[in-house]
């Protein structure tokens, strides 16, 4: 339905531009709100003499907010806490090269948790990531990554802004994060430049800087519109008596490392690291971030470090952890504990979560800490029928007890006044038996982009997820599909992210499938020795696939080869140094003019490689020969591949992406050594 609308007509002399501002009223605005993301799209269309020259499509959102330095945030007049999470950008099984519908998929996990607001740390998003938070309702802090006013960097701060700034889910822009000069003069010099470019570009939103330390030494807090706080929880009443109409927002808050599924206590430090949510990272023992912040009408919100663990950063751990403890969730969205404390406290809805798993063989009689989180007002605790004690629940807090372990059911009722509002149970499980496959949606497009997003859990007998499962599971999938990756959230798993497999971790895993352009049904199968298989069938829906370029052509060089000693008799193609041997046989690079020996006889050159991965859009790829100047035959894992004497030859590969690759030449030497090719390269051709 057409809402609004304006047309001019305006003569542009050969060679010239012309800026032009249309202003339309948009009467009975519906407006955009993380509860209501209500959307409106602007076209815009450049005729000429009646005919279409250009268009472009314009998503965007009506809605007005504002920081106050005493109650906080306020969205179109409410108040609304903001219960953010910082976020890098990766995720498991595809690294920072995250699909569109994998961005969709984190957005929506968080709030499923109760997150409104998402911080992007440390670095401008993903468009398609804005464009996520637009749909689903998530307010976002965009972030640039220097404090930098050079021109070159004050370039990329306007291309962020321009880029950005029609998003109604973007409400602040972040200028940087943790800076040496950040309590200093220097440093309030860099960024009053930055500040004053972002004003010209987007007059409508505040400006912060994500400070953790020198918050009152004259340095940036001088010069942004809001407060960003890291950490350091203990100041946050110092700066707003001193600094009372300067707005605060908690824009780094309670680094809790836990892993899921691990409660082992280490003996060396006596932290329980999966599930001591009270440890605020560097804040104040006594005060934990969110708490701290809901206390406080005038913290406008909080960012958690961080909402997905990521790749790097594996504090306090060193090798073999590869990525950071940090997370509500794991690389794979797979919610730790910590994901319930704060859902609790941020949703509406009954949660009752049990922590741990009661699968504890040979330690029959110890006590183990039982802690519940819950927004219920009171919880009872039983151990296999038996009351273990009711307690009343503390308002963002959670309940304890200690409980001799005993195999069986640890259940839980919660209540509100004398109501029975929900319960939960955690049982001891017997061995793995089974498995499941848990996509994110059945319905998906058949446009080459879509994405399944697959839980793999492993069952016992019962059905139950046995939580200390490790098996490995293996994947294959038809209907055109692919599979992209494969991850378990196991901060030191070395298993390749792109494979047909995946171990366990705690009872999960996770597959990724990458959805083709033919409608139909997509099976998705999982095998796991001793367990009974599992499939699920998801739908490619027909769709009109968005219009792209395709790559006609790509190249990639082989270019390191091993050339032989001289053979009297023509070897064949299989001829390869031995095992033991790594010097008889030169490395080579080809077209670099290398030397070898000189004599006549026959030579092999070897080349061990891969096939390059290549788009589902285009062909099997091929090999071509360059510059072929003595004849020679080729084969390919020692079958023969083909033969010629001068010019090129194309040898095809019927092999899947990545394929390991055995090369080999034979051909003649008549005296002084040359290369019988100038070039070896893989070719992909486009199917449309």
């Amino acid at each position: 339905e057409e809402v609004a609308g304006v047309i001019s007509v305006v003569t542009v002399p050969p060679g010239e531009s012309l800026t032009l501002t249309q202003e339309a009223t948009l009467e009975q605005v519906e407006l955009w709100s993380v509860d209501r993301p209500y959307l409106y799209r602007l076209v815009t269309t450049v005729t000429v003499a009646g005919e279409l020259v250009d268009q472009q499509e314009t998503t965007f959102g009506a809605r007005h907010f504002r920081f106050d330095p005493e109650q906080g945030f306020f969205l179109n007049g409410q108040p609304l806490k903001l219960k953010g999470t910082c976020n890098h950008q990766d995720h498991a099984g595809v690294g920072v090269a995250v699909p569109d519908a994998v961005q969709a998929f984190r957005i929506q996990r968080l709030k499923e948790m109760g997150c409104n607001a998402y911080r992007c740390a440390h670095n401008p998003p993903a468009p398609e990531l804005l464009d996520a938070c637009d749909r689903l309702g998530m307010v976002v802090m965009d972030e640039n990554r220097y404090l930098d006013a050079t021109p070159e960097r004050l370039g990329d701060l306007a291309d962020m802004i321009r880029r950005d700034r029609n998003h109604p889910s973007v409400i602040i822009w972040s200028m940087c994060n943790e800076e040496p000069l950040q309590g200093t003069e220097t440093g309030a010099r860099i960024l009053k430049r930055m500040v004053r470019l972002v004003k010209q570009l987007d007059p409508t939103r505040p400006t912060i800087c994500a400070i953790s330390g020198n918050w009152q030494g004259g340095g940036f807090s001088t010069v942004t519109d809001l407060m960003g706080c890291n950490y350091s929880i203990p100041l946050y009443d110092a700066y707003h008596t001193a600094f009372p109409e300067h707005p605060m927002l908690g824009s780094e808050t309670c680094s809790t490392v836990t892993t899921r599924g691990i409660y082992e206590k280490d003996e060396a430090s006596g932290y329980l690291p999966a599930y001591d949510i009270t440890q605020p990272g560097w804040g104040s023992p006594a005060e934990p971030g969110w708490k701290a912040v809901v206390q406080r009408p005038f913290m406008a919100g909080t960012f958690v470090w961080t909402g997905f663990d990521y790749r790097g950063e594996p504090t306090p751990y060193s090798w073999p952890c590869i990525n950071s403890h940090f997370g509500i969730m794991d690389t794979c969205g797979f919610p730790k504990d910590n994901f319930f404390y704060y859902q609790s406290w941020w949703t509406e809805e009954p949660v009752l979560h049990i922590l741990p798993h009661w699968n504890w063989p040979g330690r029959e009689g110890e006590e183990i800490d039982v802690w519940v989180h819950s927004n219920c007002e009171r919880v009872e605790l039983f151990l296999n029928d038996e009351s273990l004690g009711a307690q009343e629940m503390e308002r963002n807090g959670h309940l304890a007890w200690k409980v001799k372990y005993t195999p069986g059911t640890l259940l839980a009722r919660g209540y509100k006044g004398a109501e029975q509002v929900t319960t939960a149970r955690v049982d001891t499980t017997g061995p793995a038996a089974g498995l499941l496959l848990a996509p994110d949606r059945h319905e998906y497009r058949a446009d080459g982009e879509d994405v399944a997003v697959v839980t793999v859990g492993i069952l016992d007998a019962e059905g139950r997820l046995v939580p200390v499962a490790d098996n490995e599971v293996r994947f294959t999938v038809n209907g055109g599909a692919r599979i992209l990756g494969v991850g378990n959230g196991n901060p030191s798993s070395h298993e390749p992210d792109q494979a047909d497999r995946r171990r366990a971790f705690n009872g999960l895993c996770q597959v990724l499938i990458g959805m083709g352009r033919e409608p139909g049904e997509v099976v998705l199968t999982a095998h796991s020795p001793g367990l009974r298989t599992e499939r699920v069938t998801l739908t490619a829906e027909p769709c009109q696939p968005r219009p792209y370029v395709p790559v006609l052509h790509q190249a990639q060089a082989v270019t390191s080869w091993r050339r032989s000693p001289l053979f009297e008799e023509e070897p064949a193609g299989t001829a390869a140094p031995p095992d033991w041997d790594q010097n008889a046989w030169q490395l080579i690079s080809l077209g670099s003019g290398a030397q070898g020996e000189a004599g006549t006889g026959w030579v092999v050159f070897r080349a061990m490689t891969r096939t390059p991965a290549h788009h589902p859009q285009q062909e099997a790829v091929a090999l071509r020969l360059e510059g072929i100047c003595a004849p020679l035959k080729a084969y390919v894992n020692g079958n023969p591949a083909g033969e010629a004497a001068a010019g090129e030859l194309t040898i095809p590969l019927a092999t899947a992406p990545k394929s390991p690759l055995i090369v080999t030449l034979v051909t003649r030497q008549e005296g002084q050594f040359a290369e019988p090719i100038n070039a070896a390269v893989f070719e992909r051709e486009a199917k449309g």
